[in-house]
Parts: structure tokens; C-alpha cells; sequence
């Protein structure tokens, strides 16, 4: 059995809320963040999207290079649901 994946990408933290905001979008079922999108920043987008009611059921996965343990309590206190330490590749990314 073949499951249909489909993936959005998107430059920075302000297209992702507008993306969320389009009434002609796909909610997700999974997201990426990167910890440093440009224009507004992880932290900022997850406290956007856990305070809305819609978005409660995203499973939000966080990936950086950084293994600061303060960014990471940070993102999860914030709503991420999982941190990734970012790979090197694509290839990579999916595996984790």
C-alpha cells in the first residue's frame, strides 16, 4: 500500500503563517521547523500555531544544529512535539 506525501516548503516563518492562514491549504500532518527562519523566528511560529485551536493536532518536529539545551526546553516548553539534530542532507532529514 502506497501513501501519498505531499511537501510544502516555505522560506521563512512569515510564509508559514501565511500559508496556515490560506483557506486554500492542506492542513499538515507533520512540520519541520528550522530553529533559525529568517523574518520570524521558530519560537515565534509555534506560539502562533499552539494558540490556535486548528493546529492542536500537528505533530511539530524542531531541527537545528545547535544542541544547546536551552534552545532545545525551549522549543518543546513552546509546543514542538520532537527535536531533530539537523542532518547534512534531505536523504538524511527523512531518515531521522
Amino acid at each position: 500500500m502506497k501513501t501519498k506525501t505531499v511537501i510544502h516548503i516555505v522560506n521563512d516563518g512569515v510564509e508559514l503563517m501565511e500559508y496556515f492562514s490560506s483557506k486554500n491549504n492542506t492542513l499538515l500532518q507533520l512540520l519541520f521547523l528550522d530553529l533559525n527562519m529568517q523574518r520570524k523566528k521558530n519560537i515565534e511560529c509555534l506560539k502562533e500555531m499552539r494558540a490556535k485551536y486548528e493546529f492542536k493536532d500537528i505533530a511539530i518536529a524542531t531541527y537545528f544544529t545547535s544542541l544547546s539545551e536551552n534552545d532545545i526546553e525551549e522549543t518543546l516548553i513552546n509546543g514542538a512535539n520532537v527535536y531533530v539534530n539537523k542532518p547534512n542532507s534531505f536523504d538524511e532529514l527523512k531518515q531521522a
